[in-house]
């Protein structure tokens, strides 16, 4: 429901994605031994984001005018088994840096760049992470913190006692379900305790006209 969206934070759709779309991001799925890895826009992950299809219109429902702005992929397995404390995502993935008031933290990377944006940018994003494999506390699922996204920046060194104070909530989640969250949710994730395949592909989703003159997403327009 879009009220509770709003007041938690998060919206799960189960068994959200059908089997070709899912086969299709499995192609597309390649990850290394880092914990993530940027996709670009393949043709396998243009035809699950066509505009007709699932999760466009679930991302629609949460986000209205919301495009696809970054495409990460995650395999935590046993050759590649991470965790990282409570936190915030607030970076953007932009085609070029062009020195605008507000953005800053710029990072270089090989053919795009990622910095971090007004505060009023990442209030209007969500992401969504979609499942290809099952996963639990036992595969070093995600946690993340109800309703934290209220609380709007949150410093690293505020964001455990913050995150207490919430509900906390664990990605238990199946092949094919997707969960939407908003886009300064606080969460952190765990090695998994036993190896064990969990494979989530992330999408964060913004209007694209949000970012000021002059910038532009890595992401190209579909």
């Amino acid at each position: 429901m879009p009220d509770d969206f709003e007041l938690t934070g998060r919206a799960w759709h189960r068994n959200a994605l059908d089997a070709q779309d899912l086969a299709l991001l499995d192609a597309a799925c390649r990850t290394d031994r880092r914990p993530g890895v940027r996709l670009g826009w393949t043709p396998e992950v243009a035809a699950v984001l066509r505009s007709e299809g699932a999760l466009s219109r679930l991302a629609q429902s949460h986000l209205p005018g919301a495009s696809p702005v970054r495409i990460l992929a995650f395999n935590k397995s046993d050759k590649s088994n991470w965790g990282v404390p409570w936190h915030q995502d607030r970076v953007v993935a932009l085609k070029a840096r062009c020195e605008t008031p507000g953005y800053s933290c710029w990072v270089g990377q090989v053919d795009f760049w990622h910095a971090e944006p007004p505060l009023a940018l990442l209030e209007k994003m969500v992401f969504a992470r979609v499942f290809l494999d099952d996963s639990d506390a036992a595969n070093g699922a995600m946690e993340f913190a109800l309703g934290s996204h209220k609380h709007g920046y949150v410093s690293a060194r505020d964001a455990a006692r913050i995150a207490a104070d919430c509900e906390i909530e664990i990605e238990n989640a199946r092949r094919g379900d997707v969960l939407f969250l908003k886009g300064l949710t606080l969460h952190r994730s765990g090695r998994a305790p036993k190896a064990a395949q969990r494979r989530i592909v992330r999408i964060d989703f913004a209007m694209r006209e949000a970012l000021d003159e002059g910038l532009e997403w890595a992401l190209p327009q579909n």
